[in-house]
């Protein structure tokens, strides 16, 4: 599948990231879904409102709640970090991926780098983390809604997996330059109802940007993990799975490319 690239002046950004006082480290997870094991026990931790009294109404709520939760269960603790892009505006690239391999070496002129295990990916990934937030004194995390999913997800996904999380992957180590967050200042809509869910699409539109995300959607991201490994369990050397890898794989990447420009367009004079 081929993903239109998004559309800025790039020029321009380049120059700006460029001269950034600070580094910046865009990050950006994909997710699969969660096992229905782990959303078993999601549902039968629901426990109804106080004012549910009658068994037929109680049973709706559950079953509203499981439909829900199914429908949603990638953005759950419970869902697993297939991969993660990480940027820097000092030229850094690198994807760390626990997807079946590809055997390559870079995909979109980024690193990759390939584990047998989510564990094993997020052990890389949050020494790399690390390791980028202390080469320079000035530096920043960069991303959409950042702070309150890649981040959190990312601690969380360490906790589950026995990782151990380092200094700069703590809450408030690291000062966040969130896109979501400053969305708002780009639109008379957003700014009347500050709690209201802006995606990357929306945030990059309202600021002017074209964006890959209408061929693409981090939606379609669990399903089609799902695909691969029912396409890989039928064919171990399955073309159709090796693709669909290749997409999810880009798209990641070029949603840091997008954020480390939206960004610099929103506050280059802040970063």
């Amino acid at each position: 599948m081929k993903i239109s690239t998004v559309s800025t002046v790039s020029s321009l950004l380049s120059r700006q990231q460029a001269e950034s006082t600070s580094m910046l480290i865009v990050a950006d997870i994909e997710t699969g879904a969660a096992a229905p094991e782990d959303l078993q026990k999601l549902v039968d931790g629901w426990k109804p409102g106080g004012n549910l009294k009658n068994p037929e109404t109680i049973e709706q709520h559950r079953q509203k709640f499981m439909d829900e939760i199914t429908l949603e269960s990638a953005k759950t603790d419970a869902a697993p970090i297939v991969c993660c892009a990480i940027r820097t505006n000092r030229g850094h690239r690198e994807v760390f991926s626990c997807l079946p391999k590809l055997n390559a070496l870079s995909i979109h002129d980024y690193e990759l780098i390939e584990t047998d295990t989510e564990a094993d990916m997020l052990d890389l990934l949050v020494f790399r983390l690390n390791e980028l937030a202390y080469m320079e004194e000035a530096r920043k995390f960069v991303g959409h809604n950042l702070k309150a999913f890649d981040l959190v997800k990312i601690r969380n996904r360490c906790g589950r997996n026995g990782v151990k999380l380092p200094p700069a992957l703590r809450p408030y180590a690291v000062p966040v330059f969130d896109t979501m967050e400053n969305a708002k200042h780009y639109s008379v809509d957003l700014a009347k109802d500050k709690t209201k869910f802006v995606s990357f699409e929306m945030a990059a539109l309202y600021c002017g940007f074209d964006t890959h995300k209408r061929s693409y959607s981090g939606a379609q991201v669990p399903k089609d993990v799902s695909r691969i490994y029912e396409l890989l369990a039928q064919d171990p050397e399955s073309q159709e799975a090796k693709e669909l890898t290749e997409t999810i794989l880009l798209y990641n990447t070029e949603d840091v490319e997008g954020e480390l420009d939206l960004a610099v367009f929103m506050a280059a004079d802040q970063l």
